[in-house]
This record gives structure tokens, C-alpha cells and sequence, in this order.
């Protein structure tokens, strides 16, 4: 079975499907539309276009599903494109916007969910590990903690109790109040780690 699904990941995936992720993805990065938008709920949420990129690439790598998600998207192009981020916020480079790398992250979230359907919790587990490094970036904007405050609950059955000690570290050296919906976060996450067996992964919500 390991060796099936080795090669599997090895193969190149669909062209049509692969060129309309990547293209997705290039848009998303060099749209000037994008903006953050004020949410009594969220905070600081995206707008409904920088949402339709994520929709839409959400779609798109379901149907190659997980394995091919991870091999194929994530880990050649989302990490490329967020470890790119970090080094332009140490050159004071602005290849790309806070708003499109907030888009990404909550794209991890979601495609994580696609991880957690498909019952690979351990390789959606260290999606939360990954996400959480750049939560504690020095300087991370508000916006941007937010966003990946909200991945991370969306990961969050993975490993339950990883995820809430990340975000009550974060809560914890804040000096501004957090907003409603992470408050919900929280609370949800709690109640999976007193109440509910690991193994045993459902989709949150925090609507």
C-alpha cells in the first residue's frame, strides 16, 4: 500500500485541473482588488473576491483529492509562496500582499478539511505544526494572525489539543481583545479535547 501510494504522489497530476490550480493561485497573488474587510464577527475578514479565489482552488484540488493536494500544491507551491513572504518582510520587499498570503492560509484551512474526509488526520496534523511556525513570526500583522488563528481551528480536529495549546500561547500574550468568532474557536476546540476521542474527526464551524 505505501509503495502504491509513493508512486502515486510521484506522478504528475491531471494538466487541465494542475493548470487551473496554478493559474488560480497566480491571480490570487497579483490581484490589486483584494482588501481586508471589518467584520463585527471575524475581525478582519477577507472580501468576498479574495473568498472566491479560495472557493474556487478549494474546488479545484478536490478533485485531485489529498494526496495529490500535498504533493502537487502545497508543498510546491503554498510553501514557496509563503517562505517567499517571509523573506520579502525581512527585505522589506512587496512581491505580495498581506491580503493574498491571509487568502493562502485560509486556503490551507480548508484543504486541510479535505485531509480530515479522507481520514489521513497524521498528514493534516502536520499542516497544523507548519501554519503555527508562522503564527509566531515577530511583527505578524493583526489580519494576518487572525487568519492563521482561523486555519488553525479549521485543522484543529487533527490533533485537537495541539491546536488549542497553540492558540491559548497566542491569546495569551495579546494586549487587544480578540474578536467573537475566535472566541467561538476556542470554545469549540476545548470541547473536542474534553469530549471527544481523536479518531473521531468532524469539520467545526465557525459561522
Amino acid at each position: 500500500m505505501s509503495c502504491g501510494l509513493s508512486q502515486l504522489q510521484k506522478q504528475e497530476p491531471p494538466g487541465d485541473i494542475y493548470r487551473a490550480i496554478t493559474s488560480t493561485l497566480k491571480a490570487l497573488l497579483k490581484d490589486k482588488s483584494l482588501t481586508f474587510q471589518k467584520s463585527s464577527w471575524y475581525g478582519d475578514d477577507l472580501c468576498p473576491a479574495a473568498w472566491d479565489y479560495v472557493f474556487s482552488l478549494d474546488l479545484l484540488c478536490a478533485q485531485l483529492g489529498w494526496i495529490w493536494t500535498v504533493s502537487h500544491v502545497i508543498r510546491k507551491s503554498v510553501w514557496l509562496i509563503l517562505n517567499t513572504w517571509l523573506k520579502q518582510t525581512q527585505t522589506e520587499e512587496t512581491k505580495f500582499r498581506n491580503v493574498s498570503v491571509a487568502a493562502i492560509f485560509r486556503l490551507l484551512g480548508r484543504l486541510g478539511q479535505q485531509g480530515l474526509k479522507e481520514n489521513v488526520a497524521a498528514s493534516v496534523e502536520d499542516l497544523v505544526k507548519s501554519v503555527n511556525e508562522f503564527r509566531g513570526q515577530k511583527d505578524l500583522p493583526w489580519e494576518l494572525q487572525l487568519a492563521v488563528v482561523y486555519a488553525t481551528h479549521d485543522l484543529a480536529p487533527s490533533n485537537p489539543k495541539v491546536a488549542l495549546n497553540a492558540l491559548e500561547s497566542w491569546r495569551k500574550d495579546l494586549t487587544k481583545p480578540v474578536p467573537p468568532a475566535v472566541t467561538k474557536c476556542l470554545k469549540q476546540i476545548s470541547f473536542l479535547c474534553s469530549h471527544i476521542n481523536t479518531k473521531q474527526l468532524i469539520t467545526l464551524n465557525i459561522v
